[in-house]
């Protein structure tokens, strides 16, 4: 899933401290490759009460790599080509503002409950049951790919 982040001044300072947690679950969840990352200003994360307390789930140097390659554009060109394909619309976006909504966003979560979402497990529905052998034969295809 794409976790899209906004507001990082505000999300990754000392008010927020008692969702460092839930933020370091995200975290993790990113390093292993369950999810895609992009911050608007990677720079505020790396200059954060969150990363001055040494939540991050990994060395100083990786933890640097892997948040300054989460940069975005904020058009979202980089993203996709086609702004009304499926990967525009499949994403979560997280926020700190109750009122921050985008039609497009599967999810709206906040700081103190991320690091639960993130570590959820992936829930596929399917039509029928034939649907359940495509799936099937994706899995043996890919095992061992990632």
């Amino acid at each position: 899933m794409i976790i899209y982040i906004c507001e990082e001044t505000e999300m990754f300072s000392e008010q927020y401290s008692e969702s460092f947690g839930q933020l370091q679950k995200m975290f993790i969840r990113v390093a292993e490759g369950q999810h895609t990352l992009y911050l608007s200003d990677p720079e505020e994360v790396l200059d954060s009460d969150f990363f001055k307390r040494g939540v991050a789930p990994m060395h100083e140097e990786e933890w640097k790599e892997m948040v300054q390659r989460s940069a975005y554009a904020s058009d979202r060109e980089n993203w996709t080509i086609d702004p009304d394909s499926v990967t525009e619309k499949i994403h979560a976006r997280l926020s700190t503002y109750e009122r921050a909504t985008d039609e497009r966003c599967l999810w709206h979560l906040f700081p103190s409950e991320v690091g639960n979402w993130a570590e959820m497990p992936l829930n596929v529905l399917m039509e029928n049951r034939r649907d359940w052998s495509v799936i099937e034969a994706a899995i043996r295809e890919t095992k061992g790919r990632a």
